[in-house]
C-alpha cells in the first residue's frame, strides 16, 4: 500500500498520519455514525460506532452522582490492558462487567474513583456454565441473569477463540426464547476481535 499510494498525510482515506500497522486492522462492519477507536493501539483498543451519540445520551465522566443514563459495558477478555474502559469510564456515563481468568483484576489504569462503576470476575467464558471447573465458566446469557441485565449497550469480546461458542451458545438461547419470533442479540454493539487458531473454543475469558 506505501508504495502505491505513497507516503502522503492523506494515505489512505481516513487515516491518521503518522500511521501504525493497527490503523489497517480496519472494523469489518457498517457503521452509520462516527468511528473512533477507544484505547491504545495495541490489542486493547477497540474502535467504536457512534461513541459521540453515546457521550450525547450518556455523558460522562462516570460516577455514582452522575444523573445521566447509565451504559451497561461488558468486557470479556480484560489481560493486562484495561485502556478501552478507563475511556469509556471518562467520556460516558457507563458500568462495567470485567470477565477474565488470566488475571485478577482491571489494570490499575482505571482511576480509583471510578472503581466502584466497575466489577472483575476471575472467570472464563464458554459455551456452558461448569462451575465445577478451576476457574469457574460462564456462559453469557448465565452472567446477564446473574447481574440482572437483559440488554448491554456495548460487548468487548477479546477471548482467544472462546468467542464461536459462547455466541452459538447465546444464538441457542435466544431461540428457545422467541417462541416463533425473531429475537436479537441483546447487545446495542458488539466489538470482537476473531480467532482462527486449532483448539480456541475450549477457551474463555
Amino acid at each position: 500500500m506505501a508504495s502505491a499510494y505513497g507516503p502522503q498525510t492523506n494515505f489512505p482515506d481516513g487515516y491518521i498520519y503518522p500511521y501504525n500497522v493497527w490503523d489497517f486492522a480496519r472494523p469489518s462492519f457498517f457503521c452509520p455514525h462516527d468511528l473512533e477507536r477507544l484505547g491504545t493501539l495495541g490489542d486493547g483498543g477497540k474502535v467504536v460506532c457512534g461513541i459521540s451519540r453515546y457521550e450525547k445520551e450518556s455523558p460522562g465522566p462516570s460516577s455514582e452522582s452522575n444523573p445521566s443514563p447509565t451504559l451497561i459495558v461488558y468486557s470479556f477478555g480484560v489481560s493486562t490492558d484495561s485502556s478501552f474502559e478507563a475511556v469509556m469510564l471518562q467520556r460516558t456515563n457507563c458500568e462495567i462487567w470485567g470477565y477474565d481468568y488470566t488475571v485478577s483484576s482491571f489494570a490499575k489504569v482505571i482511576p480509583k474513583h471510578q472503581s466502584s462503576r466497575t466489577h472483575f470476575s476471575q472467570i472464563g467464558i464458554s459455551e456452558v456454565t461448569n462451575e465445577n471447573r478451576d476457574p469457574k465458566f460462564f456462559t453469557i446469557q448465565d452472567l446477564m441473569a446473574a447481574n440482572g441485565h437483559e440488554y448491554i449497550d456495548i460487548v468487548k469480546m477479546d477471548i482467544e477463540g472462546a468467542e464461536f461458542g459462547a455466541l452459538t451458545s447465546l444464538i441457542g438461547f435466544l431461540e428457545q426464547q422467541s417462541n416463533g419470533k425473531k429475537t436479537p442479540l441483546p447487545f446495542g454493539q458488539l466489538l470482537i476481535e476473531l480467532h482462527f487458531d486449532a483448539g480456541g473454543s475450549n477457551q474463555g475469558g
